[in-house]
């Protein structure tokens, strides 16, 4: 006799996984991502190499960080509309893990004395990767090899 809660369960974890592999999730992430990095330029901070309170608005350094913020996001959404059915599923974790890893290592080499959007980045992306590297294997080897004897 097959439990209850466990199909509700993986059907649960099945729902989130999908949620999470669609292209809205995608777009809605990157957007609220991007509008608090937009935000975080308004706000005064001191510049350490002149040792004043910068007041104006760095469109450029903004441009930047939303610019490295927006490359994972766009290589996803079109990897997840264009090769979806042609490449394996693990060569695209794999490649997306390469994205993360590479974004990381140039966040954390501009990151000394640097502006509160730079950080707002570094903690977009820190969960970022904890969502991708752990939460998503996690649900996925839920569903991939408990969930199918259960919801079959």
């Amino acid at each position: 006799m097959k439990n209850h809660y466990l199909i509700t369960f993986f059907k649960i974890n099945r729902l989130i996984l999908n949620m999470l592999n669609s292209g809205a999730f995608l777009l809605i992430a990157w957007f609220f991502s991007s509008l608090y990095i937009i935000y975080l330029g308004f706000k005064p901070y001191r510049v350490f190499a002149k040792e004043e309170l910068q007041t104006n608005y760095p469109i450029n350094g903004v441009i930047l960080t939303l610019v490295l913020s927006s490359i994972y996001y766009v290589y996803a959404f079109f990897n997840k509309i264009f090769l979806a059915q042609h490449v394996a599923t693990y060569s695209q974790y794999l490649s997306k893990s390469c994205i993360i890893i590479f974004l990381l290592y140039m966040i954390c080499m501009g990151a000394m004395h640097s502006p509160p959007y730079w950080y707002r980045l570094f903690i977009n992306l820190a969960v970022l990767s904890i969502c991708h590297f752990i939460v998503y294997p996690i649900l996925f080897f839920i569903d991939k090899f408990m969930g199918a004897k259960y919801l079959a």
